[in-house]
């Protein structure tokens, strides 16, 4: 029986019944019971072991319109809404029950924050909840809001609920309920429907990705950690066994080609591996305007500043060979790069396969700029029912080198430790929130010291900026650098490393590069300076042999 009929539901109508209906005792079944008979009583379900292990059987859902699709069971039923849609269970016999239902619905950025509030006040209101536990989970990859609890029933029956907000852009919220025959139970049919929730706009977007890049759509059967159209270019991906893997999309580049996850790619056979080098730093060195200490790495390339007993920052490693260039407008995913610093750091072949396997799953990139330097993090993190940990991993590009700084803390989960509304969770989540800000503050004294930097360019690639006093150029590896150039650059020949002579400034050593035909030009300028990014060079000497 559907009980939201096409084009007649109100969603925030939806949402503030939810509320109401937890608030008076019924939880989010009582509301759906109205269409019913209200002397119905809920019968004991448990989902058979047959589901558990057949959901490559289960059907799906799909909606174009919202972007989003998921699998349920197929003795499961389905009842589409203007901005929602309802799955639910029947257990029928002289009398039609719901024994589980989940509600997805489409909001707004705004709408969807003023409901996680609301629900969070009413919650902490209701004395009747039991286990009330909020935490961080991953959905299609998206760090996601989950809050369930519990409600004993007559008898040693109980109420599951569940409540998900999705945001990042998605904005959906998902309210699951079902009866349950233990209070440990987490039903594992809600876990196995969010885990194939996606969002098919991104698998829209990869699958024309391949077919723009010459491949071809295929389907095989990959580890049941990955969705469709995975990074072919990693390990592990598509190599568990048969009772741990399902039928995904991928990408088929052609031989000698992988797919990315953005696009098909060439695979460099004899490639070296990326050299990982750890550097030790050390904190000895008090700013006594801040009261914190300042830490610089062995090679002095590097330092940043934090109190004296947090220990967040656990390593800071340059990776060589890490093929990036620059990311100064989009920020690739360095996943290559995290597999190079678990491998140095003791991680074995199993190991390196989950990671390899749930880089996408686990955790989400995203782009920083701290100072002038662009930096590409990586944040992962885990929380069980007793404690959270979380990773970060920033990198930066340094001439050609990568610097990876990778921080991990584990934590109390404050709602399981003392539960949500009390007073020592209040101070919980203060303390918390105090860590976190520390850890940004410690971020924005990232810093990069003066790296001195020598080139040669080639003569007939340089463009110049006569106003700005700058020009761009090519070193003889091929790689493009700004240079930029101030009243303090000298500008020179040289010759068996003596100087012999002087240019008149900026001007005149453009020019002369500019109006210059065969042996006349000088025979592969050199550029001196201070790297002030990955591709830009603030030149301190400028000089050509003369031959």
């Amino acid at each position: 029986m559907p009980f939201i009929t096409k084009g007649k539901t109100n969603w925030k109508l939806l949402v503030i019944v939810i509320i109401l209906a937890i608030l008076v005792g019924g939880g989010v079944l009582g509301w759906q019971w109205l269409e019913f008979k209200k002397e119905m009583k809920i019968p004991e379900f448990k989902l058979s072991e047959k589901i558990k292990d057949e959901t490559v059987n289960w059907k799906t859902y799909r909606n174009e319109e919202y972007g989003f699709e998921f699998k349920y069971p197929s003795n499961w039923e389905i009842a589409e809404g203007e901005k929602a849609v309802t799955l639910f269970q029947e257990k029928k016999g002289l009398e039609k029950t719901i024994v589980g239902t989940m509600n997805v619905i489409k909001t707004t950025e705004e709408d969807l924050g003023e409901a996680l509030s609301k629900y969070r006040e009413s919650l902490k209101k209701n004395e009747e909840l039991i286990d009330l536990t909020e935490r961080q989970i991953l959905v299609d990859g998206i760090t996601t809001t989950e809050i369930y609890f519990k409600r004993q029933m007559e008898g040693n029956k109980w109420i599951f609920n569940s409540l998900v907000f999705i945001s990042s852009g998605k904005d959906i919220m998902i309210d699951f309920m079902r009866d349950t025959i233990s209070r440990e139970e987490y039903p594992s049919a809600f876990a196995q429907i969010l885990s194939t929730f996606k969002f098919i706009e991104n698998e829209t977007a990869k699958e024309q990705a391949c077919i723009n890049f010459g491949g071809t759509v295929t389907t095989v059967s990959c580890c049941k950690s990955v969705g469709d159209f995975p990074n072919s270019c990693l390990t592990g991906a598509c190599g568990c066994s048969p009772d741990d893997s399902h039928q995904v999309k991928t990408c088929d580049c052609g031989e000698g080609k992988c797919f990315d996850g953005e696009k098909c790619v060439g695979i460099q056979e004899g490639e070296e591996e990326n050299n990982v080098i750890s550097l030790a730093f050390s904190c000895n060195t008090k700013d006594e305007r801040t009261g914190w200490y300042i830490c610089k790495t062995e090679d002095n390339q590097f330092e940043f500043q934090k109190p004296n007993d947090f220990s967040w920052i656990k390593n800071i490693d340059v990776i060589t060979n890490c093929k990036y260039e620059t990311f100064q407008e989009e920020c690739p995913k360095f996943n290559d790069l995290i597999l190079a610093f678990e491998k140095e750091h003791g991680c074995n072949e199993s190991c390196l396969k989950a990671w390899s396997s749930n880089l996408s799953s686990w955790g989400a990139w995203s782009r920083v700029i701290v100072g002038e330097t662009p930096f590409c993090v990586y944040k992962t993190c885990d929380c069980g029912a007793g404690s959270c940990g979380c990773e970060f991993f920033h990198t930066a590009i340094r001439g050609g080198d990568c610097y990876m700084i990778h921080s991990l803390y584990s934590r109390v989960n404050c709602s399981t430790a003392y539960g949500i509304g009390t007073e020592d969770f209040t101070k919980c989540e203060e303390s918390q929130n105090k860590d976190d800000k520390t850890f940004q503050d410690i971020i924005s004294t990232f810093k990069f010291t003066e790296e001195k930097i020598s080139i040669r360019i080639y003569s007939g690639k340089v463009t110049f900026n006569i106003q700005d006093k700058s020009f761009e150029a090519e070193d003889l590896t091929g790689r493009r650098f700004l240079v930029i150039t101030d009243n303090s650059t000298k500008f020179y020949r040289k010759a068996d490393d003596k100087i012999i002579g002087w240019y008149n400034g900026f001007s005149d050593f453009a020019n002369i590069m500019q109006n210059c035909y065969g042996v006349s030009c000088p025979l592969e300028p050199t550029v001196e300076g201070i790297l002030q990014s990955d591709t830009t060079i603030k030149a301190t000497d400028i000089y050509s042999f003369v031959q």
